[in-house]
This record gives structure tokens, C-alpha cells and sequence, in this order.
């Protein structure tokens, strides 16, 4: 009896052993993150697609079985920012995204520390177009652009974080912040003694913060120095009756020679509903169809609601193909349509292009007034009175 069992028990056992034996040589030549789990499963296929997937993972990352963090330090001390952002978009990654992130934003620190601007804007540039509501990094990215003498930019950088920043302590910090740096900048070009520069500095300011009146002043200071005394007394009537500068203003007046009158034709002022923390103004679309705009001066484009534009009877295309544009609230891709005139008051704007703007995700106004249309006119935004001032360019 023993040897009618004994042939095939010796064929079980070696065809065990043989089993055994061809997954620990095959185990050997694995990356290491292949672990022995995958290796105890019993089906061949299961095992060669964990190879295949293997074998697609990126090289630094399949190289190491570290913590995301740990690997983003690696990559950061060597400068290997394009595989910073891809860890930092990495699914694997998720749950350490926080700490992550402030590896990047304390490496970026000890670059300005350093004054390598060199490697820091590159960064700054890779990290931005991911995160671009970073406040911080952002906050960050101004101070290099000051320590490198680039204030225009600088300012710029100050004003894109101001448009993302919701909290109101770290608000008034960061207006704080750009009080400063433009005092410093226009210092700078005093001492030079360059009114071209300054003239551009506050035109840009106006453009930048339209509600904010002493920039208008400091305009037409500049444009007075210049000798544009017609253009200095537009630039001080959009603000005449804001009490914050109206005795500047009154001041500044008098010492205009050629005082001339300004017609209604040149100066419109527009009503306005606030509606939160936004303004709401009433336009027309191609002379007949009036509908509401939110004032969005962070916008590139103005953008009108797919339904409004239906009910108008809008159908000329500017360009077929989807573009991309900026808002207060981010970068959006849009299709574009031309109208044949915007007007507002006895203001208008022939040709103009607008976006199409998703109606199901916008309910708070027909669209949003952007700087294609603004950029038109010198213009104040009178949060006191509630009124839109508008003058040609």
C-alpha cells in the first residue's frame, strides 16, 4: 500500500517545489514596490498586469517607496521642479498634498533668502499654473519681484492675490502690503525724476483699483506736470464728488489755467446696484436689449449668459474655435461672439467680442462687464454714490 502512494506524493511535492521556485527567481528581477502579496497570488495574468503597471509608473517615482513629501524634497534640493508639479498632481499622493505644498513654499523661502531669483521665478512660474489661488506663494512671488527691482510686476502679483484673498484681516494686510509698494515704487520714479514711467503707473493703478479714488488724484498730478491739463481735469471729475479726495480736488482745479467745461457727452455717470460685495450695471445690447452686467474689472472679457445672447438675436461668430480668457475668479475657456454695439448712457462700444457664458452655473446678473469694454474709458467706480463714471480715454 505505502508504494502505491509513494509516486504521487514525490509528483506533488516536486511539482510544489518547482512552483515555489520559479516565483522566487521571478520575485528577484521585480522593482521593489512589487510587493510579496501581488507574489502569493495564484493567477499568472493578475501578476503580469501588476508588472505592466509597474513598469508604466514614472521612473522617480516607481524608484522609491517614499512618502510623497520625502520624495518632493528630493526633487526640490535638485532642482527637478517639472517633477515637483507632477508629484503634486500625482492621485497617490492625496492625502499629503498639505504637507507637500509647504515643502515647496518653505523651499521657495530659502530661495529669496538666498536671492536665487533664478531658480525661485521658475518655480514660482511651474507652481502658479497649478495653484494660482495661493495666496501665499503668491505674496511670495511679489516679494521676489520687489527684491529684483521689478515693482511694476510686483504690484501686479500684490493685486492678483488681493482678487483670491476672502479673509478680512489678511485683507486689509494685504491692501496694507500695496499702499506701500506703490509709495516706494512712485518714490523711486520722483527721485528719477520719470513722469512717462509714473503717467503709466497710475494709469495702471486707476485700471488696476477703480473704487479707489487718491490714485485718480496722483493721475492728474502727473498729467498736470506734464502739461495735460485736459486730460488731468477728466481724470479729477470722475473723482470730484468723492469726499475722501473732493478738497484735493477742488485744490487741484484752481490751479488748472485751461479749465474747460466738460459736457455731458463727456462725462457719463451710470447708476449702479450693489448686489453683496459686486456692482450691477444696466446696459444695452445692440441698442434694443437691455440686461444687467456685474462689474468684473479682473475679467479680460466681457462675457454675456448663452440664453441672453439667444433672446437678443446674437449669432455673429468672432471666431469659431474656443478661447481662453481671464476672470476675477481664474482662467476660463469660452466660445465668442460679436456684437454690434455694448452701450451704457450715451457711452458705447462698436464690434465688440463677448463669451459665452455657461447659464446654468451664473444667476446672479445677465453677464460680466470686462476690461474689453472698460478699457475704452477712464473710469471710476463711486462705491459712495453708487454710480459708474465714465469719460473717453
Amino acid at each position: 500500500m505505502a508504494s502505491y502512494f509513494k509516486w504521487p506524493v514525490i509528483l506533488v511535492v516536486g511539482w510544489g517545489l518547482g512552483w515555489l521556485s520559479h516565483y522566487y527567481w521571478l520575485s528577484l528581477r521585480l522593482p521593489k514596490n512589487v510587493t510579496s502579496s501581488v507574489l502569493a497570488n495564484e493567477a499568472p495574468q493578475r501578476l503580469q498586469q501588476t508588472v505592466d503597471a509597474t513598469l508604466e509608473t514614472p521612473s522617480f517615482i516607481q524608484d522609491s517607496a517614499q512618502s510623497g513629501v520625502t520624495l518632493v524634497h528630493e526633487k526640490l534640493a535638485m532642482h527637478q521642479y517639472e517633477q515637483v508639479i507632477q508629484l503634486l498632481l500625482d492621485d497617490n499622493f492625496t492625502q499629503q498634498l498639505d504637507n507637500m505644498r509647504q515643502a515647496i513654499i518653505e523651499h521657495l523661502r530659502l530661495l529669496l533668502a538666498s536671492h536665487d531669483y533664478i531658480h525661485a521665478d521658475r518655480l514660482f512660474s511651474l507652481y502658479l499654473e497649478v495653484e494660482y489661488r495661493d495666496v501665499t506663494v503668491l505674496l511670495m512671488r511679489a516679494q521676489s519681484y520687489t527684491g529684483q527691482q521689478q515693482f511694476e510686476l510686483a504690484i501686479d502679483t500684490l493685486y492678483k492675490a488681493r482678487s483670491y484673498e476672502y479673509r478680512e484681516p489678511q485683507m486689509a494686510n494685504l491692501i496694507e502690503k500695496i499702499r506701500k509698494l506703490v509709495e516706494r515704487f512712485d518714490k523711486t520714479l520722483r527721485n528719477l525724476k520719470n513722469n512717462e514711467a509714473r503717467l503709466t503707473l497710475f494709469e495702471r493703478l486707476t485700471t488696476l483699483e477703480p473704487d479707489y479714488s487718491p490714485y485718480f488724484v496722483e493721475l492728474a498730478r502727473v498729467q498736470m506736470s506734464m502739461g495735460n491739463t485736459t486730460q488731468a481735469r477728466l481724470s479729477l471729475s470722475l473723482v470730484e464728488y468723492d469726499p475722501q479726495v473732493s478738497r484735493q480736488v477742488k485744490q487741484l482745479l484752481k490751479q488748472i489755467e485751461h479749465n474747460a467745461a466738460i459736457t455731458e457727452a463727456e462725462l457719463a455717470t451710470i447708476p449702479l446696484t450693489r448686489r453683496g460685495d459686486h456692482f450691477i450695471v444696466k446696459a444695452w445690447i445692440n441698442n434694443h436689449t437691455v440686461i444687467n452686467l456685474l462689474i468684473d474689472t479682473g475679467a479680460s472679457l466681457t462675457m454675456i449668459r448663452s440664453d441672453v445672447l439667444q433672446a437678443a438675436g446674437v449669432s455673429r461668430s468672432a471666431n469659431q474655435a474656443v478661447r481662453r480668457f481671464n476672470t476675477a475668479n481664474g482662467t476660463i475657456h469660452t466660445a465668442v461672439v460679436l456684437l454690434d454695439s455694448l452701450s451704457m448712457g450715451e457711452q458705447s462700444v462698436n464690434d465688440l467680442e463677448v463669451g459665452r457664458l455657461n447659464s446654468d452655473n451664473f444667476h446672479v446678473a445677465d453677464g460680466l462687464l470686462g476690461m474689453n469694454f472698460l478699457k475704452h474709458f477712464k473710469f471710476f467706480i463711486d462705491q459712495g454714490e453708487h454710480v459708474l463714471r465714465l469719460t473717453p480715454p
